[in-house]
């Protein structure tokens, strides 16, 4: 069974889509359809530990990457170019 989903998306990731459906020889639906399946096809790798740890944020179910991202850049150490 299939479903007919009509979307909205930015001029870049058209132009993103259709410049790979090109080179695949693919319609850009088919393009987005496979980047969908390939995105929910992946596993969240915290889903293990939903539930495990107390928690004081509210939207870290929904927003641990971005979380997890923020904590990576405050604690890399930031390198200077030397010319």
């Amino acid at each position: 069974m299939t479903h007919l989903l009509q979307l909205e998306v930015p001029n870049h990731l058209y132009q993103s889509l259709h410049k790979i459906a090109t080179h695949t020889d693919q319609t850009t639906e088919a393009v987005a359809v496979e980047c969908l399946m390939n995105t929910l096809a992946q596993p969240d790798p915290l889903e293990e530990f939903i539930g495990a740890f107390p928690n004081t944020i509210a939207d870290w179910s929904e927003e641990h990457d971005k979380y997890l991202g923020l904590a990576l850049m405050e604690n890399l150490p930031v390198t200077r170019e030397t010319n």
